[in-house]
């Protein structure tokens, strides 16, 4: 990988990782409120809901930042004809190289996020639902984020493979 390649995946590294530490405070932040039910949705103080919200938000940016940027690119370092396969024979190849454990676990990670971008203020039940996953299934973001961060660092960067 040329020089010019090599700064942009090591800047790629460092917006997922600013976003993984992100959600690591959230979910810090946010775990004595897991379970939810639609009642203590319903209650959440604005300090709670603030926290509950940087959690979305950044569950969103590193979903978005793994799967836009940093997955194509080490698809990429894979395979020359990256850009003409589908999402799934994408995710297929990131799994086979062991950068993520399940590729159908990931398109789950997808649709959450989208439906996150709903608002359910009027409906706690729904609300609590999409939360209480969206908290348990951050852990499993956490990991794609640290697996594929590894392959980085031992496969494509091995010399240069600490962003700073």
């Amino acid at each position: 990988m040329n020089q010019g390649g090599q700064e942009k995946l090591m800047a790629i590294l460092r917006e997922c990782d600013v976003h993984a530490g992100r959600v690591e405070y959230a979910r810090g932040e946010c775990s004595r409120l897991f379970p939810l039910t639609s009642d203590s949705c319903r209650t959440l103080s604005d300090d709670e809901v603030a926290h509950v919200d940087q959690l979305i938000y950044r569950f969103t940016k590193l979903r978005d930042a793994l799967g836009a940027k940093l997955f194509p690119a080490i698809v990429g370092y894979l395979r020359e004809d990256a850009e003409s396969l589908t999402v799934l024979d994408r995710l297929a190849h990131l799994e086979r190289a062991q950068v993520i454990s399940n590729a159908e676990r990931w398109q789950e990670l997808r649709e959450l996020r989208n439906q996150l971008a709903h608002d359910y203020q009027n409906d706690g039940e729904t609300a609590a639902g999409y939360l209480n996953e969206l908290y348990e299934t951050s852990a499993t973001l956490l990991t794609y984020h640290t697996q594929a961060n590894q392959f980085v660092r031992e496969r494509i960067l091995p010399d240069n493979g600490s962003p700073s």
